[in-house]
């Protein structure tokens, strides 16, 4: 008589096949890396007129980014690829390299979608969204029957 172990069994998640999953697997985070997709970290603040959306992505020209309001999201995407070529007497050597990264966020119910600004400095893109200026209420006579 032979003991299966829970863990020789191919639909038991082991924390080794949960790792190597996140990182080697379709759509991990190594492959993602591989392929030149990456993450930027983002801050989100909000004060009384605006909310604020910093991403971290130096190394990049403001030509890089698309920024678009489609229904009720704000997406920020970037693709770039360079080649770099190197003429020798004997020999060429080219490089290529492509990266690019997708975010979307959610807008608010109070954010004014068409008052939304971009500006990257120093590494840092920043959206500013305007919020929506809360309209008093119509005052209105009431007539008594």
């Amino acid at each position: 008589m032979s003991l299966i172990k829970w863990t020789d069994r191919e639909d038991f998640p082991t924390f080794n096949n949960v790792i190597e999953k996140f990182f080697n697997g379709e759509g991990g985070l190594l492959s993602m890396v591989s392929k030149g997709t990456s993450v930027p970290a983002v801050n989100i603040s909000e004060n009384k007129k605006a909310f604020e959306i910093e991403l971290a992505v130096p190394g990049m020209s403001k030509e890089d980014f698309n920024i678009s309001v489609e229904k009720d999201r704000l997406i920020v995407r970037s693709e770039r690829e360079e080649t770099k070529e190197e003429k020798e007497k004997h020999f060429t050597q080219r490089e290529y390299s492509y990266s690019s990264f997708y975010r979307s966020f959610k807008l608010p119910e109070n954010a004014n979608s068409e008052s939304i600004d971009a500006k990257y400095d120093n590494g840092v893109l920043r959206v500013m969204i305007a919020k929506l200026v809360p309209s008093a209420p119509e005052t209105r006579l009431i007539e008594i029957a």
